[in-house]
């Protein structure tokens, strides 16, 4: 994950990162200020990597690490959080340096199905990494285009969709409630 914009534009109380990785997100997230930072993995290794990574923070009970697949852990474990998220979905599977038991190369549908369920019309983030991947058939993520922004309308209407620089310029789908100043 690479974010080449400020994070900070983006806060709400809480951050629910899909794809760990090597702790980029999280870092970001501690920097930016969010109050509360989710972030779910699928590969064990990087789990365990990430929680010696952010040992302080955990105990701090500021970082939460969720070992899990997030095309079926992320409802769980939004269900309960009452304040507004900003959503960093960048969980997918990995060519380089391990990582990929997910279920889906890419999960995002399952995500935001995930994130419908549970949050219909809240005033929640939520920025898609790797958009070049996602919109390329040939990189063989297999996501349905159609479905993804269904699923993003329906979670709330209102949303306006903006593309920022991530990895490279304007990889990053932004998801803004209408009424959110940037």
């Amino acid at each position: 994950m690479s974010m080449k914009f400020d994070l900070k534009q983006f806060i709400n109380p809480v951050f629910v990162e899909t794809g760990t990785f090597h702790g980029g997100g999280v870092k970001a997230a501690l920097n930016a200020g969010f109050d509360k930072i989710l972030t779910l993995e699928v590969f064990a290794p990087l789990v365990e990597e990430n929680s010696v990574r952010f040992e302080k923070e955990i105990e701090h009970k500021k970082v939460q690490i969720i070992h899990g697949d997030s095309g079926f852990v992320l409802k769980p474990t939004i269900q309960e959080v009452s304040s507004n998220i900003t959503f960093w979905l960048d969980a997918h599977i990995q060519s380089m340096n391990g990582g990929g038991e997910g279920s889906e190369r890419c999960p995002i549908v399952a995500e935001l199905e995930q994130i419908l369920a549970t949050r219909k019309e809240k005033k929640d983030i939520i920025l898609i990494d790797d958009m070049r991947l996602i919109e390329n058939r040939s990189a063989g993520w297999s996501v349905n285009l159609n479905e993804m922004y269904r699923l993003i309308w329906e979670i709330n209407p209102s949303y306006v969709l903006k593309r920022i620089d991530g990895h490279i310029p304007y990889d990053v789908l932004c998801c803004i409630p209408g009424d959110y100043a940037l």
